[in-house]
């Protein structure tokens, strides 16, 4: 029998695989970042279908190991409603999971990044939200990756999103919102 492990994390990203499948990219506390196939997901008889879009919180069972993790059983934690209501804030949350997506190696334990990236959705929350506040938080999540020096600092999205570029292979998506 195949052991089942828990998790909680966050769904970066989502593409579709073959047949019914869907592959998820999650960050999570304990394993960082994954590859997630959650076989017949996309099934519109699929009971997982509504928790497992880009954004949200999750707590899931999974088999696997190294790269090849299994979704079994999974529950919506968050959908982080209140952050994509508003376009400035959920413009801010998709940059987060595009810095997290593009920048994070796969399979390795981030702690620290994974405590940033939850004051970081704290900071996104708060009501009036200030680009200046996530800014900072956003450099603060560079530094702990190693891509930005602590004394470094960046006077604006644009230089932040041209820093991000300078370090990624692809181009960074959200820029068109």
């Amino acid at each position: 029998m195949v052991k089942q492990r828990k998790a909680k994390g966050l769904i970066l990203r989502k593409a579709r695989a073959k047949d019914n499948d869907q592959i998820l990219v999650v960050f999570t506390k304990n394993l960082g970042k994954i590859f997630l196939i959650a076989k017949g997901a996309r099934k519109i008889t699929s009971k997982r279908i509504g928790a497992l879009n880009t954004l949200n919180v999750i707590k899931f069972n999974y088999t696997g190991k190294n790269q090849q993790h299994y979704l079994k059983e999974v529950e919506l934690i968050s959908s982080l409603q209140s952050l994509k209501k508003d376009y400035e804030k959920r413009k801010a949350v998709i940059i987060l999971a595009e810095i997290l997506d593009k920048l994070l190696p796969l399979n390795q334990k981030e702690e620290e990044i994974y405590a940033q990236t939850k004051i970081i959705l704290r900071t996104i929350n708060q009501n009036p939200f200030l680009k200046e506040n996530m800014l900072d938080s956003t450099q603060k999540l560079l530094v702990l990756l190693g891509y930005l020096k602590p004394e470094q600092k960046l006077k604006s999205w644009s230089e932040l999103i041209e820093q991000i570029h300078n370090i990624s292979e692809r181009e960074f998506q959200s820029n068109k919102l």
